[in-house]
């Protein structure tokens, strides 16, 4: 259940990065009388990087996922692969995004840590 929920933080990260204004600037100009106006601006990061980089918000979730398919010892390897990419994925994005995919990061390792349930339960005596 904890790989569901560093997915589902991973996913939340990418919907907040790209509905939640986390740019913004300023911008004066000056009019020939000597006032100044100033512009406040605020952007998502699909404003400003583009929509082509929903693909790398996305990718962490992604990669998150793909142990949730997954049964056995499969699983806990990929889980554990999962956990170090996503882990690198925040401290190489760690001056920009990375700092939102800490919390999935975290929760990745917790389930890399965990036994992976049976396949099948035993029956009872």
């Amino acid at each position: 259940m904890t790989g569901l929920g560093a997915t589902l933080l991973a996913l939340a990260a990418a919907v907040v990065l790209s509905t939640v204004p986390v740019y913004s600037g300023e911008q004066s100009t000056g009019s020939a009388g000597g006032g100044t106006t100033v512009t406040h601006t605020s952007q998502t990061v699909l404003q400003v990087m583009g929509g082509g980089y929903l693909v790398i918000l996305l990718l962490p979730a992604v990669v998150l996922a793909i142990p949730l398919l997954l049964r056995g010892r499969a699983a806990s390897v990929v889980a554990l692969v999962a956990a170090v990419l996503v882990g690198m994925f925040v401290v190489l994005g760690i001056l920009s995004i990375g700092l939102f995919f800490l919390p999935a990061a975290a929760c990745a390792v917790i389930a890399a840590a965990l036994p992976s349930p049976p396949r099948h339960p035993s029956p009872s005596p």
